[in-house]
């Protein structure tokens, strides 16, 4: 076996990095060490991972946009906080959270993960908007006031 067919993994229990075979799935490697048994990362632990952190990017953009789209629509709404670098920053963070959305989706490796994470939120919209169609028909909750009139 050549160098190029073994690859580097720190043990988890001493953390020594060494040197081993790749390993066929479902076995375990031994660390020279401390004698304790690892498993290589399988691929399947990386599926939710990706498609939640698309997921989780999705939104994360959209609610920064949603911070320019208020400071337009409502210019004297109360900020109980500022946003730092407002408008540098959320629009550098919009642009470098797409980029990353964009090369997730590009990725061969990790492309089927990343669209089934889009497709539930996708799946979400229609929820939502049930969601709400389902509590527009309740009746509103019952308000209590605070202030003490003596």
């Amino acid at each position: 076996m050549d160098a190029r067919e073994e690859h580097v993994v720190c043990c988890p229990t001493c953390g020594l990095a060494q040197r081993v075979a790749p390993l066929p799935p479902h076995h375990a490697a031994e660390c020279v060490r401390c004698c304790a048994t690892f498993e290589e990362r399988r691929a399947a632990s990386v599926v939710p991972t990706v498609c939640f952190s698309l997921s989780a990017l999705v939104f994360y953009v959209l609610t920064t946009i949603g911070l320019f789209i208020l400071r337009r629509t409502r210019p004297d709404a109360e900020r109980p906080y500022r946003a730092l670098g407002y408008p540098v920053l959320p629009a550098l963070y919009i642009v470098l959270a797409a980029s990353v959305m964009i090369l997730i989706l590009m990725s061969p490796t990790s492309r089927t993960e990343a669209v089934s994470g889009l497709v539930l939120v996708v799946i979400g919209v229609p929820v939502y908007f049930l969601w709400r169609k389902v509590e527009g028909n309740r009746p509103p909750p019952p308000v209590f006031s605070t202030s003490t009139t003596d």
